[in-house]
């Protein structure tokens, strides 16, 4: 099944079931990061000064030995989207949430009714990430749209199934570790990097949501 989308250079590959098709890139809708609540809580597994461990930019709040700043010029959170210009829709909202399991907040993804749930870190060159092994991510939700929830990296995406690491769709949170050699032996190559963190979701209830939190890479 193909859907006509707008989007930052996603490509499904890999997953599945009935997923959209990519579309022509859209930079035009960059989204803003979520902020508040007022205590910091450590997280499932709490930043240990020396040992490595990569900031994405986006969904981790606490301590990392590299981080690579979202600047909204090269290194982008994007939300996709389905149409084309003038009309085309985000699929998703996002909303920060004292909800959490590290930092200030989560972010909440609600879905928009639109058929699928796409977003994603993007970067506009590809970068070299072959000295790390492991993502790490905690993820919330009850809600039918993210029964067929897969995280992907790169731009021409392969996706994985994070029931298979643990995730659970009954509305607890769940602390998830994916190998990177699982993402490499599906096609990806770390050496040529451009979106280290993609969520594609299927088709639910306008409202459905899911919590982000506690995003990171580790090279243990």
């Amino acid at each position: 099944m193909r859907r006509a989308l707008f989007v930052a250079a996603l490509v499904v590959a890999g997953a599945a079931g009935c997923r959209p098709d990519a579309g022509p890139n859209n930079y035009a809708n960059q989204e803003p990061f979520p902020d508040g609540g007022n205590v910091l809580l450590p997280g499932p597994d709490p930043y240990v000064p020396g040992t490595p461990r990569l900031n994405l930019g986006a969904f981790y709040e606490d301590m990392a030995s590299q981080t690579i700043v979202i600047d909204n010029k090269t290194t982008h959170l994007y939300v996709y989207q389905v149409g084309m210009p003038p009309n085309a829709m985000n699929t998703a909202n996002l909303l920060p949430d004292e909800d959490r399991v590290e930092g200030l907040t989560s972010t909440q993804i609600i879905d928009l009714g639109l058929g699928f749930v796409g977003l994603g870190i993007n970067w506009d060159s590809p970068k070299n990430l072959s000295t790390w092994t492991k993502m790490h991510v905690s993820l919330k939700s009850k809600d039918s749209a993210y029964e067929t929830l897969m995280l992907g990296i790169n731009a021409k995406t392969i996706y994985l199934d994070p029931t298979k690491y643990g995730y659970v769709n009954d509305g607890q949170w769940h602390n998830i570790i994916i190998p990177l050699a699982d993402y490499v032996a599906g096609g990806v190559d770390l050496t040529m990097v451009d979106a280290p963190f993609v969520i594609n979701a299927g088709a639910g209830v306008t409202g459905d949501s899911l919590l982000v939190d506690a995003l990171f890479w580790s090279a243990d």
